[in-house]
């Protein structure tokens, strides 16, 4: 991603919707690489994944992902 697809995306981040609640995390799907986006307070945390890597494992890979930084945030 770009600097500009950044801004954009912590634009996104950044919108509250009051039934569901603040948005976490993202994952986008390209056609090469996976990518996982999540947002701490005011910092956006960017991970790739191999382009290898199992589709169906990139969900569990988030979920972990989103342990650590929560337990992060916390401390």
């Amino acid at each position: 991603m770009f600097r500009v697809d950044l801004c954009i995306m912590k634009q996104i981040l950044d919108v509250e919707n009051e039934i569901h609640g603040k948005i976490i995390a993202v994952h986008a799907k390209r056609e090469k690489v996976p990518h996982l986006v999540y947002c701490i307070v005011d910092i956006i945390v960017y991970v790739t994944c191999d382009p290898g890597t199992d589709g169906k494992k990139i969900p569990e890979i988030s979920d972990k992902i989103q342990e650590l930084i929560s337990g992060l945030a916390i401390a």
